[in-house]
């Protein structure tokens, strides 16, 4: 997948830094980028769940299907580079289409027979925010409503492992009484 130079170095950014937060404009490739981020994160380290959190579940329906595109990009990139070479590149979603294969992503990456990755989907209210340990990622954070208090019940899910991250990116929000001005 072609990043944009922006990208890229957000990408640089969130590997270096364990909590962070992008001001980002619309329609930027923002979620396209969290895709990207998660799907690397989910091959980089057998067994980790990334949790999606997004103000919008539309937004976060697709995260699913950004991610499977950008897979399916890299098992062709992989194929073309190995071709001739005697390297065979196989996959588990060898055969399925884009809504089986969307499925696949929606539940876990198999790393072995024991040994799985996880995305999940949540929604942003403090109820969906617990239980997890991994690295999260929050889409829109100045128009979760009460995004104080999500933020209180995420912290301790990356806090575990110094290998979790929480990455945070939104538009500026409305006005300068959200939490997320604060933060920003």
């Amino acid at each position: 997948m072609k990043l944009t130079r922006y990208q890229k170095f957000a990408s640089r950014w969130m590997k270096d830094l364990r909590v962070c937060l992008l001001l980002w404009r619309r329609q930027g490739g923002k979620s396209t980028l969290f895709a990207f981020k998660i799907l690397q994160v989910l091959l980089e380290h057998p067994g980790i769940l990334c949790t999606f959190v997004s103000a919008s579940l539309s937004v976060g329906s697709e995260l699913p299907y950004k991610a499977t595109q950008i897979f399916g990009e890299l098992l062709k990139t992989l194929r073309e580079v190995s071709a001739g070479q005697g390297i065979d590149i196989r996959s588990n979603g060898e055969g399925l289409d884009d809504s089986d294969l969307m499925d696949l992503f929606q539940v876990t990456f198999r790393h072995s027979e024991h040994v799985v990755s996880r995305m999940k989907v949540i929604a942003p209210n403090v109820a969906t925010a617990r239980g997890y340990s991994g690295w999260v990622f929050i889409d829109e954070i100045g128009f979760i409503k009460d995004f104080r208090a999500l933020f209180g019940e995420v912290e301790p899910i990356i806090s575990r492992d110094p290998t979790f991250h929480l990455i945070m990116a939104t538009t500026p929000p409305l006005d300068d009484a959200h939490f997320s001005y604060d933060l920003a």
